[in-house]
């Protein structure tokens, strides 16, 4: 059973590992600018980067069709489960995230579920299909909307750049050099450890290998959040959720 819910869930984890390595090509071109920002105020001048070019927009596209699949994932499965019980399903039966459990118990059992208390229960008690009940489903379904009205931009944040190699010559004379670098990133692209009172002069012998995060957007759901790592665990959390309804229909089966 479910085998056409596996299959969404399948596509979608293509679509995660098409992502990531979108992400890496993307991360292997000359995206980042170095400058020296002189600070009026200190007289101390700076090394920072930014990105000067934005990511792809195919990441998008490609975010946006693995969070339907999972999404669909649910759907397919809801219908094929409640045919199994021996329930017909509607144009409306789809795997609805509740606003609440009191919401979702008194309406599914006064409709969809009447006379099925145990399928209630199972949807009730352990899947928990509802807002405060499993976040993992909530949040998949809010993104899944959020890609209907507006595309799903990553955000890159450079954590990390390795085997940096440059030298900053001041006007004073003195010289900062650092060969094969690692360097952390702090707020507003400045480079830590790497800083000196007066203006400078920069070289930039090896730009370095950029150590990247990929977050959702400021506009999404699940603003700053790791994309690859929250891909992971929604797609679990879908076959979490097949597998609960498969455990219920081989117990019933045995009554």
């Amino acid at each position: 059973m479910f085998e056409a819910s596996r299959s969404k869930i399948s596509r979608a984890k293509k679509h995660a590992d098409e992502f990531l390595q979108d992400v890496r090509e993307f991360c292997g071109t000359d995206f980042l600018d170095f400058s020296i920002d002189f600070d009026e105020n200190t007289q101390n001048s700076t090394l920072k980067f930014k990105m000067k070019q934005h990511p792809p927009v195919e990441l998008s596209m490609i975010l946006g069709d693995a969070i339907h699949n999972l999404r669909a994932a649910l759907d397919l499965a809801f219908v094929e489960f409640i045919e199994a019980v021996g329930i017909t399903p509607t144009k409306w039966s789809t795997f609805r995230i509740w606003e609440s459990r009191d919401k979702m118990v008194s309406t599914y059992s006064a409709s969809l579920f009447k006379g099925f208390d145990d399928v209630t229960e199972l949807f009730s008690d352990h899947i928990r299909n509802f807002e405060g009940g499993n976040g993992h489903l909530a949040s998949l379904d809010a993104l899944d909307i959020d890609d209907k009205h507006r595309l799903l931009i990553p955000t890159f944040s450079v954590v990390h750049l390795m085997n940096v190699t440059a030298e900053l010559v001041m006007e004073g004379g003195g010289r900062i050099g650092f060969n094969n670098c690692a360097l952390g990133v702090e707020q507003g692209g400045v480079l830590n450890l790497v800083g000196s009172p007066g203006r400078g002069v920069l070289t930039v012998k090896n730009r370095g290998t950029p150590q990247i995060a990929v977050l959702f957007g400021e506009s999404t759901s699940l603003a700053q959040q790791a994309i690859p790592e929250t891909l992971t665990v929604f797609a679990k959390a879908v076959e979490e959720v097949i597998a609960q309804l498969e455990r219920f229909l081989t117990d019933r089966s045995k009554d």
